[in-house]
Order: C-alpha cells, then sequence, then structure tokens
C-alpha cells in the first residue's frame, strides 16, 4: 500500500500480472457457469424438476431433503445467483403449497450454495481458495472436510428443525 510505504513500484508488473491471472481464472469459472446454467434453462430441467418433485411426494420434509439434495448438487456446479435464479421460481410455489415457511426455505437454499461453492469437484470458492493459496484443489479440499462436517450439521439441524432458526425473528416480533 502507498499509505504505508511498503509497496516497491518495481514489484508492481508482477502485482498486476497475478491479480490479472488470478480474476481471469474466476471469470472463466464464472462464464462457464453461466453456460451451464443457461443450457439447463433452455433445456426447460427446472419445470421437469419441479413436476418431479411435486409428484414424487406430498411430505413437506421430503420435499426439503430432494431441496437440499438438488441445490447442494447444483451449488456445486452453477454460481450462486444463477442457481437461485434458476431453481427458486420452480421450487417456491411447492414449497409454498406444502407449508414450508419462505424465511425458512430461503435459509436452506443459501445454506446449500454456500455448502456447494466449497464443494468439489466444481466449487467455484474452493478453485478460487486453491488459486489464491497458490495450492493444488485436492489439497484445499481436503482441509475443509471438518467445516464442511459443520456446515453439514448446521444444515441437517435447519432442515429438521424448522422453528430453530425462526425463533429469534419470531421473538422479536420480526415474523409471524
Amino acid at each position: 500500500s502507498f499509505l504505508y510505504r511498503d509497496l516497491d513500484l518495481r514489484r508492481l508488473p508482477d502485482l498486476i500480472l497475478r491479480t490479472v491471472s488470478l480474476s481471469s481464472a474466476v471469470m472463466l469459472i464464472i462464464g462457464t457457469a453461466s453456460v451451464f446454467s443457461w443450457l439447463i434453462a433452455n433445456a426447460n430441467v427446472p419445470q421437469l424438476l419441479g413436476n418431479w418433485i411435486a409428484g414424487v411426494s406430498s411430505s413437506q420434509l421430503m420435499f426439503l431433503l430432494i431441496a437440499n439434495i438438488l441445490f447442494l448438487f447444483v451449488g456445486m456446479f452453477l454460481e450462486t445467483i444463477a442457481a437461485i435464479l434458476i431453481i427458486v421460481p420452480v421450487l417456491s410455489p411447492i414449497a409454498a403449497q406444502m407449508g414450508v415457511d419462505p424465511i425458512h426455505f430461503s435459509l436452506l437454499i443459501i445454506l446449500n450454495c454456500a455448502i456447494g461453492t466449497v464443494t468439489p469437484p466444481y466449487g467455484v470458492s474452493l478453485f478460487v481458495a486453491s488459486s489464491v493459496a497458490g495450492r493444488p484443489v485436492l489439497s484445499v479440499a481436503r482441509k475443509l472436510a471438518l467445516p464442511l462436517a459443520g456446515l453439514f450439521a448446521v444444515l441437517i439441524a435447519v432442515t429438521l428443525l424448522p422453528d430453530l432458526p425462526l425463533f429469534l425473528p419470531r421473538l422479536a416480533g420480526l415474523i409471524d
């Protein structure tokens, strides 16, 4: 930084080159995810998926488990925003029909997509962390085993106990 005078101007070209390299790797991953999401949307997969889920079970718990698996899988391959824009419009009406609280469902979606971004084989954040750290993807993925176990425990708790994440907002009168 220029303020602390610890940046040597002779290193600036190398720093710019590294920044461009990291940014281009991230953009390549996001671009690939965008093409994949476009292909999925054009193949009418979300509507087919919604019809299949509605036909499989009328159980709220079964729907939430299927939605969790779907969002985890999609979160591994698509950028979070693309996954939300493609799948949420399909699953939200089904969730509402099954009596799932919209805040609870939204929280599950965010948790699943967050876990998906760091889960191999194609987690976007996993590749970014690997690139920034200068380590192989598998090396970084191995270090994520314990944090991922914690995230999965929270996901299971939030899925099975819908009142858990809604307790404080209800207590504060923020939601009904």
